[in-house]
């Protein structure tokens, strides 16, 4: 089961490469320094390969009793490991013997988001 990002979300990363884009436009017609334009080029393309990416991916993934959040440093833990899932400020924090794993709900789709609650649900897992 993958859980998706909202759309907005998404969306944001788009805006900020479009802003970032205008900003490097204008640099490129003021400015002879090299690194103003390769700064200039390289954070849009950062912004439009995160959308890219997270949009492919998805921000969760719950599969072969495994849980994982899909990002460039992703993290993920067994099913069975969890001991507590503590929910805190609109976020999850399940925790094991060892780890913790951080899922932010906020930017989470509505929709998937109930279908998230009704896999830690399943869990043998004290709730806090």
């Amino acid at each position: 089961m993958k859980i998706a990002y909202k759309k907005k979300y998404l969306n944001l990363n788009l805006i900020y490469a479009l802003i970032f884009s205008v900003t490097l436009f204008t640099v490129f017609l003021e400015s002879s320094e090299s690194w103003k334009i390769i700064i200039g080029i390289l954070t849009p393309t950062c912004f439009i390969a995160k959308y890219f990416y997270q949009k492919q991916n998805k921000y969760l993934t719950i599969e072969n009793e495994r849980i994982r959040v899909n990002n460039i440093f992703g993290k993920g833990i067994n099913l069975n490991e969890i001991l507590t899932i503590e929910k805190y400020a609109g976020d999850y924090i399940l925790k094991t013997r060892k780890k913790k794993l951080k899922i932010d709900t906020t930017i989470i789709e509505p929709m998937e988001l109930s279908n998230l609650n009704s896999e830690l649900e399943k869990l043998n897992a004290k709730w806090e």
